[in-house]
């Protein structure tokens, strides 16, 4: 497969990391990085004013979006809401998604007797955008090797807090304590500890509003392509 890419007069990747290990493969030429879009429709139905409603709802809701698998974080984040709820014990978990770890996260809830904790399923289109509106705070604790998730950037369009791990391309634009938090760690502990830090901090409106932006700015299909063809321009010209 690497050696597919050596033919090539330039490669467009979703992050540094990936734009690294190409180099240390030996790939000599051109190496640009892009993003990922989010869909115009799911822009189009967000608004400032959906984010700023949250200032008149409780209790907290948090999403859990992505494939439901080990590597994906979806049982590191059933524990670390069965330690925020204790603090925290109106605070509610929704759990979208279906895959190979289901039932076993579900017979886990059951057995634990953990409450507030939805599962949705797979959810897509109009349902999807009204369930990130509804939320408060999206945590996806990912070990799989990620390239540049829309997950985080469909929440972050939505003005949620973002919580996660510095997987792939992510790594390249999160800010720390501006965004949300990215912790190192698969712990459910931290997690837990530092879902409770964003959902209780003074700050937390200033990070859904300038996740908002962000995503506005820098995660459009026309920011993208205006990238991409800037790009491919570039390389035709060589």
């Amino acid at each position: 497969l690497i050696s597919g890419y050596f033919l090539s007069d330039g490669i467009i990747v979703l992050g540094q990391i990936f734009k690294d290990y190409l180099k240390t493969a030996g790939y000599k030429k051109e190496i640009y990085i892009s993003r990922n879009p989010v869909d115009m429709d799911f822009i189009k139905s967000i608004s400032i004013d959906d984010i700023s409603s949250r200032k008149k709802r409780t209790p907290n809701k948090i999403l859990f979006l992505s494939r439901i698998e080990k590597n994906k974080g979806s049982m590191v984040a059933i524990k670390a809401f069965e330690k925020i709820i204790k603090e925290l014990p109106e605070t509610q978990l929704f759990v979208a998604g279906t895959g190979s770890k289901l039932d076993e996260i579900k017979k886990y809830v059951l057995k634990k007797k953990i409450n507030n904790i939805f599962f949705l399923g797979f959810v897509s289109g109009e349902d999807k955008i009204n369930l990130y509106k509804k939320s408060d705070l999206f945590l996806f604790p990912t070990s799989y090797k990620e390239g540049l998730p829309i997950n985080i950037l469909e929440a972050m369009i939505s003005g949620l807090p973002i919580l996660t791990t510095p997987v792939g391309g992510v790594q390249d634009f999160f800010k720390n304590t501006k965004m949300g938090l990215v912790l190192d760690n698969i712990d459910s502990k931290q997690f837990s500890e530092s879902a409770k830090k964003l959902l209780l901090s003074k700050q937390y409106f200033d990070i859904c509003q300038y996740n908002y932006s962000y995503a506005l700015k820098n995660f459009t299909p026309e920011k993208i392509a205006n990238n991409l063809f800037s790009i491919m321009k570039g390389i035709a010209k060589k």
